[in-house]
């Protein structure tokens, strides 16, 4: 196994009113190829990993902390349509919404297998990118991405592959620490293992459709408390962040 694993892609983190906080990886490039999972925080503070193969669950299990682990096909699809508003999620909790058709049957593009990740025409996200479209296991959810935000301009105006670098996250730690509550850039991960996230843009989440086991958990809302799967929690404002993330394995690990 190489010493540092690389994993190119976006994180999209939200909370509902309901209290439950989401944090979806969307990965393009990575030691297992394209891939999605999703860590979940509950309000009584149950961590669960959904996780499209037993090898994606290992690790991420072991790098970071979850009371409950679930292998279960995750796919994410850019969704089609309008931009600015939420597909009306279905289920016998939540708010009543107009059109109570669950996200499972809403037409969408993308790979048709599950466990898919469907990729951008273009390398870079558009300035108002399409629709998320996230159904795993229990979890189904689809998020409206709004225009990049006054940090996401700013990391822009860094050459990606500064901003992307392991030296880099040195100078950005301290700063995120204190400009954004509970977001760290370096770390110590589970196992003896060192993180690094490199964000290159960031794009706010305009709105969410969220529901869980087809109950509506009800509108977006700050990730408030912090996520508490590793060292650092994602930006409690609803985000999608542009990132790449490297995993610096200690000598054995990656002796084996």
């Amino acid at each position: 196994m190489p010493r540092a694993l690389f994993f190119s892609g976006r994180i999209a983190g939200w909370g509902t009113t309901s209290g439950t906080r989401f944090v979806v990886g969307r990965w393009d490039e990575s030691p297992f190829g394209a891939f999605a999972d999703v860590m979940v925080e509950h309000p009584d503070g149950e961590r669960v990993l959904l996780a499209p193969t037993d090898e994606v669950a290992e690790l991420v299990a072991s790098t970071y902390s979850f009371d409950r682990v679930e292998t279960v096909p995750v796919r994410v699809d850019d969704a089609p349509g309008r931009t600015d508003s939420p597909v009306p999620v279905g289920g016998s909790g939540g708010a009543a919404r107009s059109d109570p058709a669950p996200l499972s049957d809403v037409p969408r593009t993308g790979p048709a297998a599950s466990g898919g990740v469907h990729r951008p025409a273009t390398g870079r996200p558009s300035r108002t990118p399409p629709p998320w479209l996230v159904v795993a296991g229990p979890l189904e959810a689809r998020l409206v991405v709004g225009p990049r935000t006054g940090l996401g301009r700013a990391l822009r105006a860094v050459p990606e592959r500064l901003a992307s670098s392991r030296r880099f996250t040195a100078v950005t730690d301290p700063v995120a620490r204190a400009l954004l509550d509970g977001v760290r850039t370096r770390g110590s991960a589970g196992a003896g293992r060192v993180e690094h996230y490199g964000a290159t843009d960031v794009h706010a989440l305009r709105d969410a459709a969220t529901s869980w086991d087809g109950v509506d958990l009800g509108g977006l809302a700050p990730v408030d408390p912090p996520v508490r799967f590793g060292f650092g929690s994602t930006p409690r404002r609803p985000a999608v962040t542009d990132v790449v993330t490297t995993i610096v394995l200690p000598a054995h690990d990656a002796d084996a």
